[in-house]
């Protein structure tokens, strides 16, 4: 996490590189403060002063990095299905069980038994059929009724026949069914009680100043209520990716402008580059900032075999500005990346000279 640390610390929210606000959080993962340098806590003492806060600057960054260790405090304490829960932000569908190869054999071979028994009896009514039915043409009146009692007969063997046949199962079969199910029972309640449990985790280290923001949202009610932490989740990065209401628009399309250009990977491995990148996206999105330019959407436009862009219908326009803004923030990716990517950046570049463009698309 040091590493982390310093390598976020040279492309803070708003380009304020390694200044007074940002001074107190290096390392933030373990330190984080608010405003006058007091430190605020959660109500987790394991969590300690990690926090999501409100109304800072860097509130973004350290929202990750608080999930992160949500994520793995929750692990710890309550397991791995909710930790993967909370780690992918998607509810784990528990797999009801299933019957062994060995059983659904068995039973497959009792459904074809059972079809050719009901064909070979059937076949044999229909003859019987025709001839009382050639009989009671004649006027045979026993034909008539005993033709009527095998038509009934045909006909409740074949709702029978349309019936699924049950799996049959001996008694040991039956003994580790029952084990399945009431292990499948067992995990789905506990993670049921483990959502509870980290959604009280998640709120008790959320600052009054947010909660007090988050209650003024329309969502705020079905989350709390819910006690789910994937729909708190949402909430918390929906209010702190877009606490911009009181700041000047121009100057907070500004300053997000030069936090992404100025943020590059350094120290960071590629997978904290890679979620720290996002998370700078993540707030320009929360705030509006866009990064379609006339020349990018006129190239793209031209690449899909279009003269201009201006040529386009509404939906057509619309996918050339979403692939013209994902491909010019992977330039901007990798253009600020590492040196140990140096390389790559002249091959594509020397690549593109030759008419070959290998640049990533997203």
């Amino acid at each position: 996490m040091s590493g982390r640390g310093r390598g976020r610390g040279c492309g803070s929210a708003r380009g304020n590189q390694g200044q007074g606000g940002r001074s107190g959080q290096i390392g933030r993962g373990c330190n984080y403060s608010g405003t006058g340098g007091t430190k605020h806590k959660g109500l987790c003492v394991a969590l300690s002063n990690n926090v999501f806060d409100y109304g800072q600057k860097g509130a973004a960054d350290q929202m990750r990095i608080m999930w992160e260790k949500i994520v793995h405090h929750v692990g710890t304490i309550y397991g791995h299905d909710i930790s993967n829960e909370l780690q992918n932000k998607k509810i784990v569908l528990t797999q009801e069980p299933s019957y062994s190869q060995e059983v659904l054999d068995k039973h497959a071979d009792r459904v074809k038994r059972k079809k050719a028994q009901y064909e070979h009896i059937n076949d044999a009514w229909k003859i019987q059929a025709k001839s009382l039915d050639t009989l009671a043409k004649s006027g045979d009146i026993n034909a008539v009724v005993s033709l009527a009692e095998l038509q009934n007969k045909i006909d409740e063997a074949t709702y029978k026949n349309s019936i699924d046949l049950p799996i049959h199962l001996d008694e040991m079969e039956k003994t580790l069914q029952d084990n399945k199910w009431q292990t499948y029972h067992e995990r789905q309640s506990c993670l049921e009680k483990q959502r509870g449990q980290a959604f009280s985790v998640t709120r008790g280290q959320c600052m009054q100043a947010l909660l007090d923001k988050m209650k003024h949202d329309p969502d705020w009610t079905a989350a709390s209520v819910s006690c789910d932490p994937l729909n708190l989740c949402q909430l918390i990065e929906k209010t702190i990716l877009a606490q911009t209401e009181d700041q000047y628009p121009f100057a907070t399309v500004y300053e997000q402008e030069c936090a992404l250009c100025s943020f590059n990977q350094n120290d960071l491995s590629n997978k904290q580059w890679h979620e720290c990148f996002n998370t700078k996206i993540d707030i320009g999105n929360a705030i509006g900032a866009t990064q379609q330019h006339k020349v990018l959407l006129q190239h793209v436009a031209a690449k899909k075999g279009t003269t201009k862009f201006n040529d386009l219908t509404d939906s057509e326009q619309a996918v050339v500005r979403e692939e013209a803004e994902e491909q010019y923030l992977s330039c901007v990716f990798l253009r600020q990346s590492g040196k140990q990517h140096n390389k790559l950046k002249v091959d594509l570049q020397n690549d593109f000279t030759t008419g070959d463009d290998r640049y990533p698309k997203n």
